[in-house]
């Protein structure tokens, strides 16, 4: 069924269109959202208009709570990785300050590797949370200086066990000097 909304400061949307219905409720509802006032008109009798406004009233209802479900498991999900990983963090740190007795170069480099790879892990939480603020609007980039060369070191030698174990050989060629610049 073709249906027109017009919003009522004469812009024309939707006018003449084949939509499905799904279609059609996510445009009614963000331009419900944004607060415009909406003039509809469809081919259906007059009788079925309040079921129609029922419904775009109860998926909007449905995605608004859908919004706040993805907020609770995020917010879930973000709790429940950080604490074990800021426990093996911890863990890995005091390994490192020799609690647990002194440790060869090579278990120094393997409990390193494991206290960098948490930190990162947990900076990538970190970032998927700040996606869904962006999402929400409530997000700020905060700009920093990054040493491009220093970060090209660390994935290289991130990747170096799985490239090991694949018989991949893995080397880099970057400067000696360092490459900086702006990043969030």
């Amino acid at each position: 069924r073709e249906c027109s909304a017009f919003i009522v400061d004469d812009v024309q949307f939707l006018a003449g269109k084949e939509r499905t219905q799904d279609e059609f409720f996510l445009v009614f509802n963000a331009l419900a959202d944004a607060g415009k006032q909406i003039i509809l008109s469809s081919d259906r009798p007059a009788s079925e208009i309040p079921e129609l406004a029922e419904r775009l009233r109860l998926a909007k209802d449905a995605a608004i709570e859908a919004g706040h479900a993805k907020n609770r498991f995020l917010a879930n999900v973000s709790h429940e990785l950080r604490t074990p990983l800021n426990a093996v963090i911890g863990f890995a740190d005091m390994m490192l300050q020799g609690y647990v007795g002194a440790l060869s170069n090579k278990q120094k480099e393997y409990v390193q590797d494991i206290l960098s790879s948490a930190k990162r892990l947990l900076a990538l939480i970190a970032d998927i949370l700040d996606l869904s603020k962006v999402e929400a609007g409530k997000f700020e980039l905060r700009e920093d200086v990054a040493d491009v060369t220093k970060l090209v070191r660390q994935a290289a030698h991130d990747m170096r066990a799985g490239a090991l174990q694949a018989g991949i050989k893995l080397s880099i060629g970057v400067t000696a000097e360092p490459i900086i610049m702006k990043a969030d």
